[in-house]
């Protein structure tokens, strides 16, 4: 199998979060490592910590509640980018619209 690479020129993309009604961060949950990211996020909210499902080495996987992703605001926003900025997310939600 090979890799395939798609480029796009900036401003083809113009995506805003709030005006969402996909169901992205309101249904599987998400993962990540615990070096890189996860563990920050447990020290900055420890509820996190209730909703792991599984721990695979260094990556910890995590459920969303019925309503969605526990960090997802009211306004449709991460909690973790409005209060930590965008490098804090975990990896799968910063590669959202490609992942």
């Amino acid at each position: 199998m090979s890799s395939v690479c798609l480029a796009f020129p900036d401003g083809v993309f113009d995506y805003v979060c709030a005006e969402c009604n996909a169901l992205c961060c309101r249904g599987h949950g998400f993962a990540g490592s615990i070096e890189q990211e996860v563990g920050q996020l447990f020290t900055l909210y420890p509820e996190l910590e209730s909703t792991v499902t599984e721990r695979r080495a260094d990556i910890v996987s995590f459920a969303n509640v019925d309503v969605g992703c526990q960090l997802l605001d009211g306004d449709k926003l991460c909690r973790i980018e409005k209060e930590h900025g965008y490098d804090l997310k975990p990896g799968v939600c910063r590669t959202f619209l490609f992942n």
